[in-house]
């Protein structure tokens, strides 16, 4: 069987949130091609302490974004209020870089996953 089922058109599930539902999306999709491409980890931490920066200066301006209404920026903030709140928001460095490591460690033993470096 190719795995490709009509009924369920193929869609690609990139970086985050995707990251944090990789055994639940597994489940469902067992056959799905699964690949983890791992970066430098203090690009990585780098990038996401800029993230989360400006998740937080869109918080604290929101009520003035209001006035530059759009659903990008909309969507954006939406996806940084979920990382700050749901995953990252209060980590510090070293907690950031233990949790990217391990996260990629967990996934690197699984022969299922195609590592690209």
């Amino acid at each position: 069987s190719s795995g490709i089922n009509a009924e369920w058109p193929l869609r690609p599930g990139v970086d985050f949130p995707c990251a944090l539902f990789h055994r639940e999306l597994r489940e469902l999709c067992p056959d799905a091609a699964v690949l983890l491409t791992q970066r430098d980890t203090n690009l990585w931490v780098r990038s996401m302490t800029d993230l989360l920066a400006t998740g937080d200066k869109l918080r604290k301006y929101r009520w003035l974004l209001k006035y530059f209404h759009s659903q990008q920026l909309d969507q954006f903030i939406i996806i940084s209020d979920f990382i700050h709140k749901k995953a990252f928001g209060k980590m510090t460095r070293k907690e950031l870089v233990s949790s990217y490591n391990t996260h990629n460690a967990s996934l690197a033993a699984d022969p299922r996953v195609t590592v690209m470096e």
